[in-house]
């Protein structure tokens, strides 16, 4: 029988403690899976005595990871050297969260940066490993230029709005 998983994402910054709570949380509400962040404490094997990692293996939930960390793939100082490789944004390339899809420099970073993030979780991540990239929210890139430079299809272009005849 396939297991069915119910998820609480936990958020990189949440306290030890707020943790403690959380997993009480996802007991008491039938979750059976946490996902942390790929650049969560958790996966740092320095913390591995604390509370409440203790009452996951007690509550035997499953680990999963990621969430929304598309933005830790490429390393943001890369932005003062090579601007091209991050997000445009209205005619201006932005360094917070995501990168360039169509840039193969950037491409060629995020797969590298994924494959070490991902073998670091990958023992702490309960079978079968799960793991979720979600975009960062409300930052998508849309450069036009760039498309066009690479050779990828350029986005559709927006809708207009409808018209009225009052």
């Amino acid at each position: 029988m396939k297991q069915i998983r119910k998820r609480l994402f936990i958020d990189a910054k949440t306290s030890v403690r707020e943790r403690e709570k959380m997993i009480y949380l996802a007991v008491e509400n039938g979750c059976n899976t946490l996902v942390f962040s790929l650049d969560d404490m958790y996966f740092k094997s320095k913390f591995n005595n604390k509370k409440y990692i203790k009452l996951i293996n007690n509550y035997a939930i499953n680990i999963e990871a990621g969430g929304r960390d598309f933005s830790l793939l490429i390393p943001r100082q890369l932005f003062l050297t090579d601007r091209e490789m991050f997000r445009m944004d209205q005619g201006s390339r932005k360094a917070d969260h995501h990168f360039c899809p169509t840039n193969p420099k950037t491409i060629s970073i995020v797969m590298d940066r994924a494959q070490n993030f991902f073998t670091n979780a990958l023992q702490k991540v309960t079978p079968p490993r799960i793991f979720h990239l979600l975009p960062d929210e409300n930052s998508i890139c849309f450069p036009t230029k760039t498309i066009m430079k690479h050779g990828a299809p350029a986005p559709p272009a927006a809708p207009s709005a409808p018209r009225s005849n009052t």
